[in-house]
């Protein structure tokens, strides 16, 4: 991240585990397994970086920082898994697939607007 910056790695993971969590459903077998993999590790890329950025944003407080996006992030995942479950009963769970496939796309375009490295 230090090299290629960190809001590029942070867009590039999101922007490419996208087409990699379709490409998981699209396929069956080993490829499947395959593509899931891919996007998995892919995705985690950004959580480090996105954990320095936010610390950044709030160079005084860096362990309120660590803390909000912590939090966050483990408040907003139980809350996603109690809703997509509610989709997956309604829906089914293949459906509901396609909608968490798409989720860090809707991350992608609120990620890309963020000013950084900040203007001081």
């Amino acid at each position: 991240a230090d090299r290629f910056g960190h809001k590029r790695i942070v867009l590039f993971s999101l922007g490419t585990s996208c087409p990699l969590f379709i490409l998981f459903l699209l396929s069956s077998g080993i490829w499947a397994f395959v593509w899931l993999i891919l996007a998995g590790v892919i995705l985690i890329f950004s959580f480090s970086v996105s954990m320095v950025m936010g610390q950044s944003f709030m160079p005084r407080n860096v362990g309120l920082a660590s803390g909000l996006i912590l939090g966050l992030s483990f408040g907003m995942g139980g809350l996603g898994a109690a809703v997509l479950g509610l989709f997956a009963d309604l829906w089914g769970v293949p459906a509901t697939l396609w909608i968490i496939s798409f989720l860090p796309l809707g991350a992608f375009l609120l990620a890309a607007p963020i000013p950084y490295p900040m203007k001081k």
